[in-house]
């Protein structure tokens, strides 16, 4: 249901079910493989757990978004769609690597509170 309702928003904002698709199933392959992740190394699907997986579907949709609006930016400008991604990454995946890094940290230290 949440991956629907990113879908429908996704659509209703690039109004291209294509766009929609290409932001959200990269959303879906890395949730599975954090459950993947989780089952192997034995932890739980718990309500802190949830809320890592949660905060991680809400970020990774919002750096999907600015990663497309911005190539989508830039091939309205004429350019070919491998020009729009790698400026895309130089501008834009810039900030958002930033930006991951910052929250990684935050969450990274969680392992030394009672939040496990």
């Amino acid at each position: 249901m949440l991956y629907g309702a990113v879908f429908l928003m996704c659509l209703l904002s690039f109004r291209s079910p294509m766009a929609a698709i290409c932001i959200v199933l990269p959303l879906v392959l890395v949730t599975e493989l954090g459950h993947a992740l989780m089952v192997h190394l034995g932890i739980g699907l718990k309500v802190n757990t949830l809320t890592v997986v949660a905060l991680g579907v809400g970020i990774g949709v919002d750096y999907g978004i600015y990663l497309f609006a911005r190539m989508d930016e830039a091939m309205k400008q004429g350019k070919s769609l491998s020009e729009a991604y790698f400026s895309s990454l130089k501008t834009t995946g810039i900030a958002i690597f930033y930006t991951a890094l910052t929250l990684a940290s935050g969450v990274f230290t969680w392992y030394w509170s009672d939040l496990k």
